[in-house]
């Protein structure tokens, strides 16, 4: 049918500054925003030592607590909280995932920067409010042209990894940002991306008052790859697939969920999967096999998942691990990189010896 012939309602959405006017970034998120993108760019330029961990919902969603706090800002304040132990901040540097864009393979919920935009940009001024630092996939340019001023990580997920106007973006960018290698867990998309996000790059963007402009990037040098994986069955495949990575140049992030923790589920992704693939990680960066710059973990409030919404706290898509779970993780990784760590200085003071 032709298009002029169908009834079609368009809805007027806000500007990114008339947003941002509505739900204004404190003066302290100001200043742990800032803060945050330093300390990872120090991480990636091998300045500062820690792990960053990327932790949080596989998407996010608007449900409430009975208290009637969001589940997504209580969910942030004890990450914060736990995020900030001496022991913990010594080790790691944490990062909320905050997706509210979802690709899908075919159909389903695309998240709720597309159900409902004023909400989603409203969390997500909450969330760094309360001043947690936060990552997110970007799906479109939207993502970028509304939420920048908020991220301390943005990502580009598999299924946009060859997507130019993302790569373009992502040059154009004030902020770290990685690149998920494809779905059949080939890098060598993620590394042409890398190598187009590091060039400057001409490529429309649109201002917070709505107006869209042309510009050429300076390109962003702040750059990485998230290993999610690919078509792997079992652990012993896990481990094998890092052998091709010995050679890959860039910073690297290890995907807890997604392509590899299917090969600890029997080609599914479940809550124990995910765990089973945080413990194998762990046990291969002791061994010095792996030595990645940071890991991501799917998490959430209450564990599993429930696409129907009737758990708050839950996940509506992939399964997530709960907070006692995620943190008894993160605790077993500070163990793990200590143990690491000691190994190699006495390692050299032995050579210093001989």
């Amino acid at each position: 049918m032709i298009r002029h012939e169908i009834d079609i309602k368009d809805e007027v959405l806000d500007t990114p500054g008339v947003l941002s006017d509505r739900f204004p970034i404190t003066e302290e998120a100001e200043v742990t925003i800032k803060r945050s993108r330093a300390e990872l760019v120090d991480i990636l330029n091998g300045v500062d030592d820690r792990l960053i961990v990327i932790v949080g919902p596989c998407s996010m969603d608007a449900s409430l607590q009975p208290d009637g706090t969001s589940s997504v800002v209580a969910y942030a304040r004890q990450l914060r909280e736990f995020s900030r132990l001496p022991n913990i901040a010594e080790h790691l540097k944490i990062v909320m995932r905050c997706p509210v864009s979802k690709p899908r393979t075919q159909l389903g919920w695309a998240g709720l920067s597309q159900t409902d935009p004023v909400a989603a940009f409203r969390l997500l001024t909450e969330v760094v409010n309360s001043e947690m630092p936060i990552a997110i996939e970007l799906l479109s340019r939207d993502d970028a042209d509304f939420y920048e001023a908020m991220l301390s990580i943005a990502w580009v997920g598999a299924r946009n990894v060859e997507d130019t106007t993302l790569r373009h973006v992502v040059s154009d960018l004030q902020v770290p940002a990685f690149f998920k290698n494809s779905t059949n867990g080939s890098v060598v998309a993620a590394t042409n991306a890398i190598i187009t996000a590091s060039e400057p790059n001409i490529l429309r963007r649109i201002r917070p008052d709505g107006k869209m402009v042309r510009r050429t990037s300076l390109g962003n040098n702040d750059t990485g790859m998230i290993f999610r994986g690919g078509n792997i069955s079992s652990p012993e495949e896990f481990a094998q697939q890092f052998i091709r990575l010995e050679e890959f140049e860039y910073p690297t992030i290890i995907d807890c969920s997604h392509g590899n923790s299917m090969a600890f589920g029997e080609g599914k992704k479940t809550v124990e999967a995910q765990i089973a693939c945080v413990k194998a990680l762990i046990t291969l960066m002791r061994s010095g096999h792996v030595l990645p710059t940071g890991i991501m973990m799917e998490s959430y409030l209450v564990a599993g998942s429930d696409p129907e919404g009737a758990t708050s706290g839950m996940s509506l898509t992939d399964p997530c691990i709960n907070l006692d779970q995620t943190f008894e993780a993160l605790r077993e990784l500070v163990v793990a990189r200590g143990e690491r760590k000691e190994l190699v200085t006495r390692a050299k003071g032995r050579v210093a010896l001989m």
